[in-house]
């Protein structure tokens, strides 16, 4: 893993905390914070000794506050920015995965949208996301998928504020299910 990678991720994990705890002096003197951060970081850091990984933990947290992710206030200690939270949503987004169970609940989940042209960036977006996320198109703006996803479709459609043209049906029947679910190899 690359040096910026790490320190990425490691700071992206302080934050996550901060979020959590509002404190960052619970992040710091938490051993639990490596749960927040993505298994090879934590590789990275339980390969390092104590004091290694405490030197990395504050080369991090100085790293954040020169980049202003995080904020210091007498009153309330460190907080995450706007600019933070903003990274953090971001990366959330570019790392959101849909959940595929092992056995299937026989339900499908469609995503009707009808969304204006003056946001047709933000309409290619959340075509982009659902394509990414494993969604079938259906028509041109009904998109299908065999697995529960309600949350996973909120959040990228209030990340694009674009929540108001977007409906989220879940089914038990659909016309042609057969050739549906060998698309979905279900």
């Amino acid at each position: 893993m690359a040096k910026n990678e790490t320190t990425s991720a490691i700071v992206d994990g302080v934050m996550k905390a901060v979020v959590v705890t509002g404190s960052i002096s619970m992040v710091l003197l938490a051993p639990n914070i490596l749960k927040l951060i993505d298994p090879a970081t934590r590789k990275f850091l339980d390969s390092l000794d104590d004091r290694a990984r405490e030197r990395e933990m504050n080369r991090c947290l100085r790293y954040a506050l020169r980049e202003k992710l995080i904020t210091e206030n007498y009153q309330h200690g460190i907080t995450i920015s706007k600019k933070g939270k903003k990274r953090l949503v971001q990366r959330d987004y570019d790392t959101l995965v849909i959940d595929k169970p092992k056995t299937w609940d026989g339900k499908w989940r469609l995503v009707l949208f009808d969304i204006p042209a003056i946001h047709n960036k933000n309409r290619a977006q959340f075509t982009k996301k659902l394509r990414l996320l494993g969604f079938q198109p259906l028509q041109q703006s009904i998109w299908i998928i065999p697995y529960a996803c309600k949350t996973e479709v909120h959040f990228v459609a209030d990340s694009l504020n674009i929540s108001k043209y977007i409906t989220y049906i879940k089914t038990s029947h659909i016309d042609h299910e057969e050739s549906l679910k060998d698309r979905f190899s279900i």
